[in-house]
């Protein structure tokens, strides 16, 4: 009986936030979701958009719940919301592609093999040809996924969890193995998205954590990545709009490069000489 009263309770909790959640207006989503954004909190921030479009049929709102629930790497839910929009390229610029690759990115290869096709066959933009070059390779993306998984399928490969000493509740991504028993990661777990840091030890790998020295989070990091050498450990900052350079020995930082707007992707050259930044 305690069981089924706590199990109950539990569902009264749940069921009173989402009805005192569908309650709030369009206005209030809005406000709230701008809020999220200000935190760090990018998936919040999507689901407020998302609830604005459903009560204040805004296309921009539905597109900017695809933009953050993208952020968070939640592509399902991306793809989701783009496909309300994803025709209105000339309103939000290309999103019929980030649709696709959103598909993609969730693992739906031949709806998004479709979806590319579809979008390329009408797309006019002035940088057609640009275009036309990444949507081919895309394309033979989908492709190569749809052949690895059925490799996978044939040969039986086994994937396995990591413990919960490494994931965690909220969106982890961005991982990056120094060695194969040091793994460095970005986690939302604290609210802003950081670097977390985790080592194998005995056969089990440690409580991830921020780096000791590792520069102080003002809202979020990205992506981090190594140099080929191990000396350089490069970290997109996305709010900073730029790239901290931290010593791979002290893990202190070393310097900054200002780069484009919400840097957040990198790939160090396999020589060392370049550093590519999205």
């Amino acid at each position: 009986m305690k069981k089924i009263a706590i199990l109950l309770f539990s569902f009264f909790v749940v069921f009173s936030a989402q009805a005192q959640e569908d309650k709030l207006s369009w206005r209030k989503h809005i406000k709230l979701a701008k809020a999220y954004l200000v935190e760090g909190r990018y998936g919040a921030a999507a689901e407020h958009y998302e609830a604005a479009y459903k009560k204040k049929d805004r296309k921009e709102y539905i597109f900017k719940a695809g933009e953050y629930y993208a952020v968070v790497k939640d592509y399902k839910k991306a793809a989701e919301c783009y496909a309300n929009v994803k025709d209105d390229n000339a309103d939000f610029a290309l999103v019929g592609l980030r649709y696709a690759r959103a598909l993609k990115q969730s693992g739906q290869h031949e709806i998004a093999n479709k979806e590319f096709v579809y979008f390329l066959s009408s797309y006019n933009g002035a940088d057609r040809d640009a275009v036309t070059r990444i949507v081919q390779n895309e394309i033979k993306g989908c492709e190569m996924m749809r052949q690895l998984n059925a490799d996978v399928r044939k040969n039986a490969l086994r994937l396995t969890r990591m413990s919960d000493k490494v994931n965690t509740p909220e969106p982890d991504f961005a991982p990056v193995p120094y060695s194969d028993d040091i793994l460095y990661f970005t986690s939302t777990v604290s609210s802003k998205a950081t670097i977390y840091r985790s080592q194998k030890q005995g056969g089990t790998w440690t409580k991830a954590t921020i780096p000791a020295g590792f520069p102080k989070v003002e809202v979020n990091f990205a992506n981090g990545a190594f140099s080929p050498d191990g000396k350089r450990f490069y970290v997109a900052d996305m709010d900073a709009d730029g790239v901290h350079i931290i010593d791979g020995e002290s893990f202190k930082e070393i310097g900054f490069v200002a780069t484009g707007v919400a840097a957040h992707g990198l790939y160090p050259s396999r020589d060392g000489k370049l550093l590519y930044v999205a």
